[in-house]
């Protein structure tokens, strides 16, 4: 409900729902859970101007999502924060922030990357194999019809051999 609030633009219901799903998330013990709500009070607070309470949401945010290792959490938290610094002129922590959030950000990026590749690697080995098969079934083919014309011919140099021997014996008892 407070994503849906906070999508209409109604933050006062959208903070009140947060805050109820925080107070569930905790009773549940749900840190993944407590962090991403922390993360959604610190943005509305962000929007309302209302910065040092939207830093310390945000921060809150931080280390539940680090206990979880919630990366998507961590890295909105810490682009909120480096606006909000940036925002309130507090220009060390706004570049502290951007650079974690930028390092995350890239991290992310390589291991997209480092995914994509072995999709990739996995597909080329896939289709090598598949070709490989191929390949080896089509021989398999080859090798089938020589073995037929071998005997075929086999069998015409036996009835030929036949025939001659036949040939022979007539001549001879004639």
């Amino acid at each position: 409900l407070g994503v849906a609030y906070y999508t209409n633009g109604n933050l006062e219901k959208a903070l009140v729902n947060y805050f109820k799903s925080l107070t569930l998330r905790q009773q549940l013990k749900d840190k993944k859970g407590i962090a991403a709500c922390l993360n959604n009070i610190g943005l509305i607070y962000y929007e309302q101007d209302q910065y040092h309470k939207a830093i310390s949401y945000l921060e809150k945010s931080v280390r539940y999502a680090r206990e979880t290792s919630s990366i998507a959490i961590i890295k909105a938290a810490y682009k909120n924060l480096s606006e909000i610094y940036n925002l309130i002129k507090d220009y060390r922590n706004a570049l502290e922030y951007d650079q974690l959030y930028s390092l995350i950000q890239d991290s992310l990026l390589d291991v997209e990357k480092s995914k994509r590749i072995t999709q990739l690697e996995s597909l080329y080995e896939k289709e090598k194999n598949r070709r490989e098969i191929e390949s080896l079934r089509n021989q398999q083919k080859l090798n089938e019809i020589q073995m037929a014309r071998n005997r075929q011919l086999v069998f015409a140099v036996s009835a030929g051999l036949v025939i001659a021997l036949i040939l022979v014996i007539i001549i001879f008892r004639g």
